[in-house]
C-alpha cells in the first residue's frame, strides 16, 4: 500500500519538521530516556541511542503529518473574509 501526499505537504513538511524534531528529540533524551543517567561505555549504549533519536524522528515526521491535517482542516472550516 502506497500513501500518495500532494505536493503542497513536502513544503509544509520541510518547513514544519526542523522546529518539531529538536523539541521531540529533547523530550525523548531527556524526559523519556534519561539517558543523563547513563553511562556510554559499550556499543549497546550508543545503540539506544540511534534507537532514541530514530523513535524522535519518526515521532517528528507523525506530528508534523497531524499539524498539516489539522491546518487543511482548519482552511477548510474557516470561511473567507471578502473585501
Amino acid at each position: 500500500m502506497r500513501l500518495i501526499l500532494p505536493k503542497e505537504y513536502t513544503k509544509f513538511f520541510w518547513a514544519v519538521f526542523p522546529f518539531v524534531l529538536p523539541m521531540v528529540s529533547i523530550y525523548t533524551f531527556f524526559y523519556d530516556w534519561k539517558f543523563h543517567l547513563y553511562y556510554f561505555n559499550e556499543l549497546e549504549d550508543f545503540g539506544s541511542l540511534l534507537f532514541a533519536l530514530i523513535i524522535s524522528i519518526l515521532q517528528s515526521a507523525i506530528y508534523t503529518f497531524l499539524f498539516w491535517v489539522v491546518f487543511k482542516v482548519v482552511q477548510k472550516v474557516t470561511i473567507p473574509i471578502k473585501k
